[in-house]
């Protein structure tokens, strides 16, 4: 287990690189933005089953992520470990070597269309770590209505580029109800869109 000073070590390294990676964000947690982009992966392989490709408008696609070149250039090693597919290092935590990347192979790291951090997009993805906040404050008498509508707005704004309702109108209905319908001053609409069990991107459950 990392000490508390190594760890706020780690945290400030990658808080670093994505200021110089994407200045107009100043932060962008990896921890979290792996959360989200688990979420992505489950709804694209299924869209992968209609043969639906997201556009690279969409937010969600992988060359706007700014988190993508480091998950290029690690992958998983035996026995829970990570190796670095540039010079072969291998690691036994993520974080390390994350920290690895950004030392070391930083020329790497660099990606001048990606504008993206993942975890921006947890509220939409229920994201596990992100849920008990969202609900806190959807179920709270300060929640604005005003603002949730907003959200909403975004939201739908994104789902009008990555599923255009003149390309598929079925899977922009789907991800409406998926994404943006729980974004309200109400918990209850946070499991009441929860439609789909264990795995909610399973869009035949819906479509059937």
């Amino acid at each position: 287990m990392m000490s508390r000073t190594r760890l706020l070590l780690v945290t400030l390294c990658l808080a670093l690189v994505f200021v110089t990676v994407s200045p107009a964000k100043s932060t962008c947690s990896m921890t979290t933005s792996r959360e989200a982009l688990a979420q992505i992966e489950a709804f694209k392989s299924v869209l992968n089953s209609w043969k639906y490709e997201l556009p690279k408008e969409c937010v969600f696609h992988e060359s706007n992520d700014v988190t993508e070149p480091f998950r290029r250039n690690q992958y998983a090693h035996r026995q829970k470990k990570f190796k670095c597919d540039v010079c072969a290092q291998v690691f036994r935590e993520q974080e390390e070597i994350d920290i690895h990347m950004i030392t070391n192979h930083f020329e790497h790291l660099s990606s001048p269309t990606a504008n993206v951090c993942p975890a921006d997009y947890c509220d939409l993805l229920k994201c596990p770590s992100s849920a008990a906040s969202f609900l806190s404050y959807s179920s709270s008498n300060i929640c604005d209505p005003s603002e949730m509508e907003m959200r909403r707005f975004e939201c739908r704004k994104i789902l009008d580029s990555c599923f255009p309702v003149s390309s598929n109108t079925e899977l922009h209905e789907v991800f409406d109800h998926l994404l943006c319908n729980h974004i309200r001053c109400d918990p209850n609409a946070y499991f009441e869109q929860d439609l789909l069990g264990t795995n909610q991107w399973n869009v035949w459950v819906i479509l059937k």
